[in-house]
């Protein structure tokens, strides 16, 4: 019985799914591409879907379907790449060519990506993750504060002066006016629930660093300093990250478990591809 639960949970196994999958999209491929349009063969055939193909693509350029001389015009184009690029490959033009060989690459984990993301996960196996990934989903903390900014570090009658004003009672612009210490600034004195990152955008990575050590309402006894200069930092309000639950972050989970199980795919893929090659490296 243990046999045969364990051929259960195979079974289940998104990874198997995907590499049987894709074993039927590489036979499939592989049959369609015969070798009467190899570079060995001296064959050319263009089916209805290559035609379609000219079309679109010169539908997408010029706005309009090719007529009947312009379409026998492509299709010569067409006829003299795909001899060009055989008697190319006849002569190994193509070897060791560094473009080549990268849009290969490209284009077959182009069609392994395909695979991939025909991958469909159950409750439980999103929930798995999601649990496991959780904070990829957090909220960021966020800040509400003003900052009073000075070119040079301000002296201590300076500081001493803000810190007596209480920023969240009565009219603020006001009392701020009066102040008149700190020097112009092209960002707004008052920032309102500004995240992390948002702050990092206006005021630098420095400021943000030294601003996340502070939970709490109240001046902030030491002036923050940016890459403008420095900043006195009195916080209003301060929201801790939040996690949302799965219902309001499915479609990101989904695409993040999706992407996640295409890392996987490719990876077993590659290691099972491998096993067909002997590889030598010569050291110098």
């Amino acid at each position: 019985m243990s046999e045969i639960k364990r051929a259960k949970d195979l079974l289940k196994e998104p990874l198997l799914h995907f590499i049987l999958f894709g074993a039927l999209i590489f036979v499939y491929y592989s049959l369609t591409n015969s070798a009467a349009d190899s570079e060995d063969s001296y064959d050319i055939h263009f089916d209805k879907s290559d035609i379609h193909r000219m079309k679109s693509a010169y539908q997408l350029s010029w706005s309009s379907l090719p007529d009947s001389l312009t379409l026998s015009r492509l299709i010569d184009e067409e006829v003299k790449a795909e001899i060009f690029s055989r008697e190319a490959k006849r002569l190994d033009l193509h070897h060791n060519d560094e473009i080549i060989k990268r849009r290969l690459v490209q284009k077959y984990e182009f069609l392994v990506s395909d695979v991939a993301d025909g991958a469909q996960a159950s409750n439980e196996e999103l929930q798995e993750f999601y649990k496991s990934n959780l904070d990829k989903y957090k909220s960021d903390p966020t800040y509400s504060f003003y900052h009073f900014y000075f070119k040079e570090s301000p002296n201590q009658n300076a500081k001493q002066s803000y810190q007596m004003i209480s920023l969240n009672e009565g009219n603020v612009e006001s009392i701020l006016d009066k102040m008149n210490h700190h020097d112009p600034l092209h960002v707004s004195t008052k920032q309102t629930t500004k995240s992390v990152n948002q702050i990092e955008i206006s005021l630098g990575k420095e400021f943000s660093q030294e601003l996340r050590n502070y939970h709490s309402q109240g001046w902030i006894e030491n002036p923050i300093q940016s890459g403008f200069g420095y900043h006195m930092v009195y916080v209003t309000d301060f929201k801790e990250s939040t996690i949302p639950t799965i219902e309001k972050v499915k479609n990101k989970v989904t695409k993040d478990w999706r992407e996640s199980q295409g890392v996987n795919f490719k990876n077993e893929l590659y290691k099972s591809l491998k096993q067909k090659y002997k590889v030598k490296v010569e050291v110098e």
